[in-house]
């Protein structure tokens, strides 16, 4: 596992007739040497805001991350009541 995590984001500045943004540069670091796996979703969830995602962005494609056809079906069904989410219906290609 790594012990330091480096990611470095960068947008060239945007010009056209109505909006003028200043070339951007924002760096993160962390250090992941003990972290969890609810540590390192909230460092990605940092980088996806400050690339503008949105939280309901950032939240469905959490949710299509845990719930897709290439995922174990029971391991999707404990998260499902684990989380209280409702009836589990069908997947998407299932009949």
């Amino acid at each position: 596992m790594a012990d330091n995590l480096f990611i470095t984001l960068e947008q060239s500045r945007v010009e056209t007739s109505e909006l003028d943004f200043p070339a951007v540069k924002v760096e993160f670091s962390a250090d992941l040497e003990d972290a969890n796996v609810h540590e390192w979703f909230q460092i990605f969830e940092k980088v996806l805001r400050t690339s503008g995602f949105s939280d309901r962005v950032i939240m469905k494609g959490a949710c299509e991350l845990a719930f897709n056809s290439m995922r174990d079906r029971k391991d999707m069904v404990w998260l499902h009541e684990e989380y209280d989410l409702g009836e589990f219906g069908k997947l998407p290609g299932e009949e």
